[in-house]
């Protein structure tokens, strides 16, 4: 199908496909449908300059968070996890921090190409992040983050399991989201908050922050959580 005919990339009025649009668009499609949509608009050129132009500062607001939680010493060391990571918009944010050693996961092939043609990653995962583990090792990065990939036909809650399991004992979970998920999506309504508070209750993560933003994409509102895993799955 020819990008322009994709009811994922119709606009409104003022030219914009809006963040709404386009998550009501990926409902009902499955998981393999929604790579290829993500592929097309890679290769159709606009996807970050379609984000940039809704004010889409998951990225910016996520790294700042994690920022804040080394030093510059530890900036240079630590490995990352960026999960959903997409043409590595958050990688490139964490990177104005000083991190230096950042990977990736997402099952867009075609947003593969182009974040490590662009050198953001130093490895990056084809695959879909949901309750299977992935190709990587348990406990192996010091940091999980993650931004704007908890969505509607995205990653759903059976996914905070992969971002514990790789996690080191101790190590830094940290992702973001905008409101509008949590309130309207089937898979995450009633849903999201209960999945997090498990693993709180169990003893799995410790809970460090919950921030709100006031505009996160498309005028919409967002949240940050921040925990720390305690102890392995």
């Amino acid at each position: 199908m020819d990008v322009s005919e994709d009811p994922n990339f119709k606009t409104s009025s003022d030219g914009l496909t809006h963040c709404r649009d386009l998550i009501k668009a990926r409902d009902g499609l499955t998981k393999e449908e929604i790579a290829k949509t993500f592929d097309a608009w890679v290769v159709k050129g606009t996807y970050e300059s379609d984000t940039s132009r809704l004010g889409y500062v998951g990225p910016q607001v996520t790294a700042e968070t994690v920022s804040k939680l080394y030093d510059d010493v530890q900036r240079e060391r630590i490995k990352i996890l960026d999960v959903a990571a997409g043409t590595g918009l958050l990688s490139r944010e964490l990177r104005k921090y000083g991190f230096k050693n950042i990977d990736g996961v997402d099952p867009s092939e075609k947003s593969k190409e182009l974040a490590m043609k662009d050198g953001l990653y130093d490895r990056y995962v084809v695959d879909f992040v949901d309750e299977h583990d992935l190709d990587i090792q348990s406990e192996y990065y010091d940091c999980v983050t993650s931004s704007g990939g908890f969505s509607i036909g995205l990653m759903s809650c059976s996914s905070i399991k992969e971002f514990i399991r790789v996690a080191k004992i101790g190590g830094i979970i940290c992702f973001s989201l905008t409101n509008y998920v949590v309130t309207a999506g089937e898979k995450y309504m009633d849903r999201f908050e209960p999945c997090l508070v498990q693993y709180e209750d169990s003893g799995v993560w410790q809970r460090l922050s919950k921030t709100h933003v006031k505009s996160y994409y498309d005028n919409a509102p967002g949240i940050i959580y921040v925990f720390t895993k305690i102890k392995s799955l």
